[in-house]
């Protein structure tokens, strides 16, 4: 049974409700770390491939098995930048229907620890 509905007016209200009144999502999230291992699981992680996404990419493709021409690459790469899928959210997903604030807000910055600087002290150390 799910539990209560989250509070979305306040940013501080929802994130203890997502910290302590959603235990499923951190079930959820941790049950594809026990898969890591298995042969048909890649994980990828968000800063490798801000870094160095071409070669992410070349890694997913080789693990799924999908050979793509040398010279399709560079435009493929920065179809798959986060500039260019804030720039073609329309095209990737529904995201007004996804998301508080559309696709601005889901895709926001691209960039990880930006709750650093919204967060209180006692909400990061909870967090953590």
């Amino acid at each position: 049974m799910a539990g209560p509905a989250p509070p979305l007016h306040d940013v501080h209200e929802f994130f203890w409700w997502w910290l302590n009144d959603n235990p499923l999502w951190f079930e959820h999230i941790a049950s594809f770390w026990t898969h890591r291992g298995e042969p048909n699981v890649l994980c990828v992680h968000y800063n490798d491939m801000r870094a160095d996404l071409d070669a992410q990419m070349r890694r997913v493709a080789a693990f799924l098995g999908i050979a793509v021409e040398e010279d399709r690459w560079p435009a493929l790469v920065e179809r798959c930048t986060f500039e260019a899928m804030k720039t073609h959210s329309n095209e990737i997903a529904d995201f007004e229907a996804l998301s508080i604030g559309g696709a601005d807000a889901f895709l926001y910055k691209g960039t990880n620890g930006r709750w650093r600087d919204v967060l209180t002290p006692a909400e990061l150390a909870a967090f953590d």
